[in-house]
């Protein structure tokens, strides 16, 4: 039956948030400007100072529902609320293989549902970035909160990320009694995509190949990048997506992207390369149908040609003739 005095009264219309707030006074009244007729949400939070909620264990919930959560305001309104008596609540955060996860990775926020269903009705709350071995702790060091009734709990990864990615979990509980509620926060899983680009895929001995593997893409970065090359004349490894090969015998080589990100997923690509050899050719020229050192006018010339090569390529040779006088 005491006043719940130097507390916190926050008011919100419904679907629009925190509108207006105000202090209760050695009495525990408290008062706010109204628009006649208008219907606000009503949340009391214990001990509210400068430096923030500081959430003392007394059997008072650290915030709590004010009546019944609602209140439709006219010129004036007095009401004597009693606040319930509260429970402890304590939070344990972890990820997907039971590690108590660090508070430097997550922000945990703990809200009252106004309509006591869904996290859509998520009021106005605390978050807490301090956790010691995954739990939750207030300002003062003391593990867990003290609440009543329905509440959210929301984790969210913060800092850079590359834990987590930008998974989120909400747990929504009504608190009735003292219990521990642990919640999971999944490690980031969803693999890169490796794209790897080759300026060119069928050249010959010698001609050398560049490779591209930064067009390829995740949701938090990717971490790590590398590609091989394996072929007739060997395999051969670059710790790094840009990159050059030149082969040094025929056939087809198999070049491999490989990427991770930072939570260790990973993904590869695979193109091919034909490398073909370079032609070799011998071939010789014979001249008929004219006396050395004459060509008679009107007279056919026969130029016969005798080329040969290892059949890796086409060749083309041009012969050319002059004709004095």
């Amino acid at each position: 039956g005491s006043p719940a005095a130097d507390g916190a009264v926050v008011f919100g219309v419904p679907g629009a948030g925190a509108v207006d707030a105000a202090t209760t006074d050695e009495n525990g009244r408290f008062e706010i400007p109204a628009e006649p007729g208008v219907t606000v949400d009503a949340t009391f939070f214990q001990n509210v100072s400068d430096d923030g909620p500081q959430l003392p264990r007394d059997g008072v919930p650290d915030f709590a529902l004010v009546g019944d959560g609602q209140y439709t305001l006219d010129s004036s309104v007095d009401v004597t609320e009693a606040l319930p008596a509260a429970n402890r609540l304590q939070i344990q955060v972890v990820d997907d293989t039971g590690t108590p996860v660090g508070d430097r990775e997550v922000n945990v926020s703990v809200a009252p549902r106004h309509d006591g269903s869904a996290d859509d009705g998520l009021g106005a709350g605390f978050q807490f970035q301090e956790l010691e071995d995954g739990a939750v702790v207030t300002p003062a060091g003391e593990p867990g909160v003290e609440l009543v009734g329905p509440v959210a709990i929301r984790v969210t990864p913060r800092g850079d990320r590359t834990r987590f990615g930008d998974a989120s979990v909400t747990r929504n509980v009504t608190v009735d009694e003292n219990e521990t509620v642990t919640l999971t926060l999944p490690t980031e899983s969803r693999p890169p995509t490796a794209r790897l680009t080759l300026n060119r895929s069928n050249v010959l001995v010698d001609e050398a190949v560049r490779l591209n593997g930064t067009t390829s893409s995740d949701n938090v970065g990717i971490a790590d990048g590398r590609v091989t090359v394996g072929g007739p004349d060997g395999e051969r490894t670059f710790r790094r997506p840009v990159a050059a090969f030149t082969p040094t015998a025929p056939g087809t080589y198999e070049v491999t992207l490989n990427v991770t990100d930072p939570a260790g997923n990973r993904d590869e690509t695979t193109r091919t390369v034909t490398v073909r050899q370079r032609a070799d050719v011998s071939y010789d020229f014979e001249l008929s149908g004219f006396v050395a050192g004459q060509v008679p006018p009107n007279e056919n010339l026969t130029v016969t040609a005798t080329a040969s090569n290892d059949g890796a390529a086409t060749v083309e040779r041009t012969v050319a003739l002059r004709v004095d006088g």
